[in-house]
């Protein structure tokens, strides 16, 4: 295991996702998008970078692509069974917030009940400060 970290297997992904926030803070978000893609490029099944690369779109207002990538993990959550409303949820919520920046109110609108549909069906009990979480991003869209 030593031998794999040593050759950054495992290491440089995770040193490219901290480059994304470290990045993005400094306002260099074009710099945050290119490392965010080059970690989703070393673990292309990675749910996790997934969101790390959408977080990157967001901050550079690439709004379209960072819509794509919530496709991609909705897609991805799917195709593994995923039965966590709370987690599709999460991904409605996000691309309804990327939709209503893009100026898309009908599409956003959407994303926001559907994220609200989800997660108000929810019953997992260690679930539920995640759907209360939701819950109150959607009430400042003016979602109930």
């Amino acid at each position: 295991m030593v031998k794999l970290s040593e050759n950054g297997i495992f290491t440089k992904p995770l040193a490219y996702a901290a480059l994304v926030y470290m990045y993005s803070f400094d306002k260099k978000p074009g710099i945050a998008v290119k490392y965010a893609k080059m970690a989703l490029r070393m673990f292309p099944q990675s749910r996790t970078f997934r969101w790390i690369l959408a977080y990157a779109y967001r901050e550079a207002g690439m709004y379209k692509e960072e819509v794509g990538v919530y496709r991609e993990i909705l897609e991805d959550i799917r195709r593994r069974k995923g039965e966590c409303k709370v987690c599709l949820a999460e991904v409605f919520l996000k691309m309804g917030e990327a939709y209503r920046k893009m100026g898309e109110k009908d599409s956003a609108r959407e994303n926001f009940e559907m994220a609200r549909k989800l997660a108000k069906e929810e019953r997992d009990p260690y679930r539920q400060k995640k759907v209360q979480e939701i819950l109150k991003n959607l009430s400042r869209y003016g979602v109930k």
